[in-house]
């Protein structure tokens, strides 16, 4: 999970944790870069926009350098984290 609002990040980990999914968290697109350059994932879910390095530019990075990796992102705070506590 890559997003800048630590809320966010919190909100989708403590979920994707009840469901028995291992998750990681990042607060940047360039943290994000490093930890999959550590490890294999299966799925990043990242922020749109986000400082430094966006949402887009990760998903380019992510489908060059791991491309066996899905990749969903999101857009919009207020609606995704009223999603996520539904």
């Amino acid at each position: 999970m890559v997003d800048d609002d630590p809320e966010i990040c919190r909100l989708l980990v403590k979920r994707l944790t009840r469901e028995e999914f291992y998750c990681e968290s990042c607060s940047s697109g360039k943290e994000a870069l490093e930890l999959l350059d550590r490890g294999k994932f299966d799925a990043v879910i990242s922020d749109l926009p986000m400082a430094g390095i966006s949402g887009v530019d990760l998903l380019q990075a992510t489908r060059k350098n791991h491309p066996n990796s899905a990749f969903l992102m999101a857009r919009s705070r207020t609606t995704f984290a009223w999603e996520l506590r539904r």
